[in-house]
């Protein structure tokens, strides 16, 4: 058996030719292959052959033994494992082949056999070999594609594997990123909420009749566009949860059986200013009315207020909002239809993003106060 210190001296000497003969250039350079065999003329013939090969520099390591080649391989890892079937008359070329991997041994392996057995092969591979030679026709052409082949398929499946760490990784990282991200929008509306409910309350105090009968009509003027505000202020809130809900696969739905017109007539009431002000009639097909629906009802009605929202937002003045429905094979479909200027197929892909909004120059001003979170949610 070579020593392994020698062997390293004669790879570090390019004019060395105990163990390597060919000086052409080659992606494979200074190869060391283990060769586990039990007959020591087979192994002679091998080492021959490797002589014969195209490679550069080729180094082998002989043992006669698993156990010795198993005591060496936990302290050094070859370029690639040459190994008999048979060692000391039972298979256990298949069995190191198991242990090879159990124990972490990072290089591919070769197994060669002189057992005319057809399911040798397929044992060997399903053990993990990466290839399987006869040595009945084997020869130094044969051997040296083989392990051009299994060293870069190891190469290939080596970096793979990185690859797959590395992506596992920074899908970790961006998953507690995105975790982190909502716990801290989570916190943060959570503080917006309070004193936000405080003002809409207030406002809500200051123009009403029946709490304030004093109150002077600028008071109340105010007072509304205040409320306004801090509608759209927490409207804005709950969106941008929705998405983060939704980014994070934790938006799952609370399905029950209710009525569509009464989650419609509350999406309705919560868009009704900017209906108003700009003189928009809404409609309501009778179809929908006493409809009932199995889906999650907070969700409908958070999906149909963004639509109306959008509707109320570009609609033309004096125009009109309609909201109906139409019958699926499996469902149906809820269509809001307004009288704005409508959008272009490039238009619509962008405001189907999230925070993407749609330039379009026939749109209302009040267009301009999208956060680009209602359609996406929709949807």
């Amino acid at each position: 058996m070579l020593d392994d210190s020698k062997r390293r001296d004669q790879l570090a000497d390019p004019t060395s030719t105990t163990t390597s003969a060919n000086t052409q250039n080659s992606p494979f350079d200074r190869l060391l292959i283990a060769v586990i065999e039990d007959d020591r003329d087979d192994y002679i013939i091998i080492e021959r052959m490797l002589r014969r090969t195209r490679l550069h520099e080729v180094a082998s390591i002989h043992f006669d033994t698993v156990f010795k080649a198993q005591s060496w391989l936990s302290r050094n890892t070859p370029d690639l494992i040459v190994t008999d079937y048979m060692m000391d008359g039972v298979g256990e070329g298949v069995g190191l082949i198991s242990t090879l991997a159990e124990t972490g041994v990072q290089a591919p392996v070769i197994m060669i056999t002189g057992a005319k057995d057809d399911t040798v092969d397929l044992e060997a591979l399903n053990a993990g070999a990466y290839d399987y030679l006869d040595k009945s026709s084997l020869n130094a052409a044969i051997l040296e594609r083989s392990i051009r082949y299994s060293i870069q398929r190891y190469g290939v499946e080596r970096q793979l594997r990185q690859s797959q760490r590395q992506l596992a990784a920074s899908a970790k990282i961006a998953q507690e990123a995105a975790a982190a991200r909502t716990l801290m929008m989570s916190k943060m509306t959570h503080e917006l909420r309070t004193p936000l409910n405080a003002i809409i309350g207030f406002s809500d105090v200051i123009r009403s009749d029946q709490l304030m009968p004093d109150a002077p009509a600028k008071a109340r003027e105010y007072a509304t566009d205040i409320g306004e505000c801090g509608l759209h202020l927490m409207n804005l809130l709950n969106s941008v949860l929705d998405v983060e809900r939704v980014a994070a696969g934790r938006h799952s739905p609370d399905e029950t059986v209710f009525p569509i017109d009464a989650e419609i007539e509350r999406a309705r009431r919560m868009v009704d200013h900017t209906l108003t002000r700009r003189n928009i009639s809404f409609a309501v097909d009778d179809s929908m009315l006493g409809m009932k629906l199995r889906a999650d009802a907070r969700m409908v009605r958070q999906i149909i207020l963004n639509l109306l929202t959008n509707a109320g937002r570009y609609c033309r003045d004096n125009g009109r909002v309609s909201i109906s429905q139409r019958a699926l094979d499996v469902g149906v479909a809820i269509v809001v239809a307004d009288d704005g200027p409508g959008m272009t197929a490039q238009e619509i892909d962008i405001a189907l993003t999230t925070y993407g909004r749609a330039q379009n120059e026939g749109a209302d001003a009040e267009a301009e106060n999208g956060a680009g979170l209602g359609l996406p949610i929709s949807r």
